[in-house]
């Protein structure tokens, strides 16, 4: 073994080590998503699976064993709630619950509070408030391979089964089963933009934190980002950029009217803007194409930057900005003028 490959070997036993001992145990799975944390050049040469780990990590039997290491065995292909008695499962319709008799959770939903590349937390509220430890492997039957390009970002809705996990872990139970919630209405706290408590708004749109397969049209697009228009006579809108491009069309997007054309019919899931306008309140955050329809040339906006327009530091309305920017060009083509700047 040369030199520097043990180098490689010895950091990376040092730092499972520490990650076993500060959780005093540690389930293999929940070890494979700490790897993540390693730089690229000490993760093992053998890959991070729960197999490959377990590989790695018998040829140093003087460090880990069986006493501080806890090994996962169910089935992660299913999404049937492990087998519990009734007494010890609580579900979303489930009233308030004793945390220490819980020790399986069905069709609850959580928020997303912390998300790494292949694992994260989910907090709960109901029917018990506890947070709850997640991977790549559990979201949607295994079928991404990583959850910062699955589109899933902190403060999404999802809907979890889960049972618990080793003792002393920071996150009392693991997920088996994470999906996406499907937009619902928010009886209470529902997200205001700075202008619609004045002028009205967006109506309904103001009650939902996140929109999921909201079908809408291009209404313009430019090298690296473009608009969405929707809803009721397609009076909302919608901000896009090419890394929110669904990766499936192309692995590499630079240009989006190479990919999109006015008109086009598309597929998205959006959040409310951290910095929402009048017009514009809403943030794609993945964009699929449906079909083409009549292909227009889009509109050409000129050389400016979207985050100097549509991100300004003060209470400016973005539109107004893009307006006065860009004034006499879409003067001069009034019939690709986007409605909403007219």
């Amino acid at each position: 073994m040369s030199e520097r490959s043990s180098h490689s070997t010895y950091a990376t036993v040092k730092f499972l080590k520490e990650r076993v001992e500060s959780h005093q145990g540690i389930s293999l799975q929940q070890l494979t998503g700490h790897l993540s944390l390693l730089p690229p050049e000490l993760r093992t040469t053998d890959g991070c699976s729960v197999k490959s780990l377990m590989v790695f990590l018998q040829k140093f039997p003087e460090v880990f064993d069986e006493d501080n290491l806890y090994v996962a065995r169910e089935n992660r292909q299913g999404t049937s709630p492990v087998n519990v008695s009734a007494e010890s499962v609580a579900s979303a319709s489930d009233g308030a619950a004793s945390e220490k008799d819980v020790t399986c959770l069905t069709g609850v939903t959580g928020t997303v509070y912390r998300l790494f590349t292949l694992y994260g937390f989910i907090s709960i509220e109901s029917p018990i408030r506890t947070s709850v430890y997640f991977d790549v492997q559990s979201l949607e039957n295994a079928q991404q391979t990583s959850l910062r390009s699955s589109g899933l970002q902190v403060g999404d809705s999802v809907v979890i089964d889960a049972r618990t996990g080793p003792k002393d872990c920071k996150a009392k139970f693991r997920a088996t089963r994470v999906t996406r919630a499907t937009p619902t209405r928010l009886s209470s706290s529902p997200v205001v933009s700075p202008h619609s408590a004045n002028d009205g708004g967006m109506g309904d749109c103001n009650t939902l934190f996140h929109l999921v397969n909201q079908h809408g049209v291009v209404e313009f697009a430019k090298s690296s980002y473009g608009f969405i228009k929707f809803g009721p006579n397609e009076r909302e809108r919608a901000l896009f950029h090419a890394n929110n491009v669904d990766k499936s069309l192309r692995s590499s997007i630079k240009n989006l009217p190479g990919m999109f054309s006015v008109f086009d019919k598309v597929r998205f899931n959006a959040k409310l803007s951290m910095k929402p306008s009048e017009k514009v309140k809403w943030e794609a955050t993945t964009v699929y194409l449906c079909r083409s329809t009549d292909r227009s040339s889009p509109v050409d906006l000129g050389d400016f930057n979207v985050n100097e327009v549509f991100m300004p530091d003060d209470d400016s309305d973005p539109v107004d900005l893009l307006r006065v920017t860009l004034g006499d060009l879409l003067r001069a083509t009034p019939s690709g003028m986007p409605v909403w700047l007219r």
